[in-house]
């Protein structure tokens, strides 16, 4: 299992299911490895990775509890931006989760990506969260344009890592005889 350098937190926790553990690079969807993070049940769960900086985010792959109480996500949202308001929440929605667990955020620009289940009581478990973008050079527009078609994966689980030149992983420690930037 590997560390990763962004921070991750959520509103509540159930059992030792800390949020980080959404963003240690393992996509085993089983809670019992000790895999998922997990909220207790409460109204408007939340979970939120801060990226430690600005990002055009084209991207956000969710990765579900399999052994059990998959349709526990069903309804949750995806923010993305800058604010801290309401946990985050306040930030604009990208989309509502269905069957699929890839979801296009059209370059939306935030340093804090937040999955929430609006309006229910309920446990908010996530087994890994994948972020895509680019740094976002808001006051450097020619800077932007230059490295428009440069992708970069903000973190990923590593096993399933394909691995083009313009693919990046920023992570803080190396992974499998990979060099990782930090």
């Amino acid at each position: 299992m590997c560390t990763l350098l962004f921070l991750a937190t959520q509103s509540s926790l159930w059992s030792n299911d800390v949020a980080q553990l959404a963003i240690d690079g393992n996509r085993d969807a089983n809670l019992a490895d000790r895999s998922c993070s997990s909220t207790s049940e409460e109204t408007n769960p939340w979970w939120r990775v801060d990226l430690l900086g600005r990002y055009s985010v084209t991207a956000v792959t969710v990765t579900n509890r399999e052994d059990c109480c998959p349709t526990r996500i069903d309804g949750a949202e995806i923010h993305i931006g800058n604010s801290l308001d309401n946990n985050g929440i306040d930030n604009p929605r990208s989309v509502v989760t269905g069957q699929t667990y890839t979801f296009q955020c059209n370059e939306m620009e935030g340093r804090y990506v937040v999955l929430v289940i609006p309006g229910q009581a309920q446990y908010l478990t996530l087994c890994e969260v994948e972020v895509y973008g680019t740094a976002s050079f808001s006051n450097n527009n020619q800077t932007r344009s230059e490295l428009k078609d440069l992708t970069v994966l903000l973190y990923t689980a590593p096993e399933k890592i394909k691995r083009p030149q313009h693919l990046f992983s920023f992570l803080s420690k190396k992974v499998k005889k990979r060099k990782v930037l930090s």
